[in-house]
């Protein structure tokens, strides 16, 4: 099981570690938090937290334990057509319209 989550809240983590449990999963891979959040985690990264490194490259070195690689950094954020037209729909109202705050 891939844990793609960090873990920062104790709700969190002792979800996925029910979820890993339930599974039935004999491998558990995942980022380790400080502490004992990460457990579970059969094969674990450190997490030295948010902003310490890219998202990718956390999610990478957690691919590694379980043999993949890539040397490949970049990431693509794949949106349908009609995203595209409706998020294209909203910028055209919103710069037609802007929103107002009411005065302080």
């Amino acid at each position: 099981m891939l844990v793609l989550h960090h873990l920062s809240s104790r709700a969190g983590a002792l979800k996925y570690a029910a979820i890993a449990r339930v599974s039935g999963a004999k491998i558990t891979a995942g980022l380790k938090p400080p502490g004992r959040r990460g457990n579970f985690l059969t094969h674990a990264v450190p997490d030295k937290g948010f902003g310490a490194q890219r998202e990718i490259d956390y999610w990478l070195a957690v691919a590694a334990l379980l043999g993949a690689s890539s040397d490949d950094r970049q990431m693509e954020l794949a949106v349908s057509p009609d995203d595209e037209a409706w998020a294209a729909q909203t910028i055209s109202r919103l710069q037609s319209h802007p929103p107002t705050c009411p005065p302080a």
